[in-house]
């Protein structure tokens, strides 16, 4: 049964809700791009090196806006406007500091999950130019461990696969149906201080 939403939503915009939505679409959207890309068939992403770090930072992106959206799912009801989003910003691109705060007291991780997320620091997100990714121009246990390792990539993608769902099953348990009427009471009494 959808629920229809009888007041209009004064939280500052944006409220931790809508902001963990737009980080779940983020996450689709930077998931969607890596499969393009690793599994083209135009270009070759999987073995030429430079490409396919290229195509990890978008499965990177695609974790760090998950984990994002999971932070913002699970903070506190009334934080919203620019005090959240700083909150969200001051995790930068750590993906450990991110994964502590969404999956904490989260039993049904996977530890193999949590494994392949220690090791996204490593290989941090400055690698999306060539130039940086010359690291890896020679063999390096690192690149083998992690963006070589097709197994280390496909746990990624199955752990954004299992996430993204997840945080969608939250954010459908708070939608309803908005009627025009509280939607005009929003926009006249809802602040933005963006």
């Amino acid at each position: 049964m959808v629920k229809e939403r009888t007041k209009p939503e004064l939280r500052t915009y944006p409220n931790r809700l809508e902001l963990a939505g737009y980080y779940s679409e983020d996450a689709a959207d930077f998931y969607a791009r890596y499969r393009l890309t690793y599994f083209s068939e135009k270009m070759d992403f999987q073995e030429i090196k430079s490409r396919r770090v290229k195509a990890y930072i978008d499965l990177r992106m695609a974790i760090e806006a998950l984990l994002k959206a999971g932070i913002c799912l699970r903070g506190e009801r009334n934080l919203s406007g620019r005090p959240l989003v700083t909150k969200i910003r001051r995790y930068s691109h750590r993906i450990g500091d991110l994964a502590d705060g969404a999956l904490r007291k989260i039993a049904d991780v996977e530890g193999r999950y949590i494994d392949a997320l220690k090791k996204c620091d490593q290989v941090p997100i400055d690698l999306r130019y060539q130039f940086d990714a010359m690291q890896f121009r020679y063999p390096n246990e690192l690149y083998y461990q992690t963006i070589g390792d097709d197994g280390w990539l496909r746990t990624l993608e199955e752990m954004i696969e299992f996430g993204h769902s997840r945080v969608q099953r939250a954010l459908s348990r708070q939608s309803g149906v908005v009627s025009g009427r509280i939607l005009a009471q929003e926009m006249v009494l809802r602040k933005r201080d963006y």
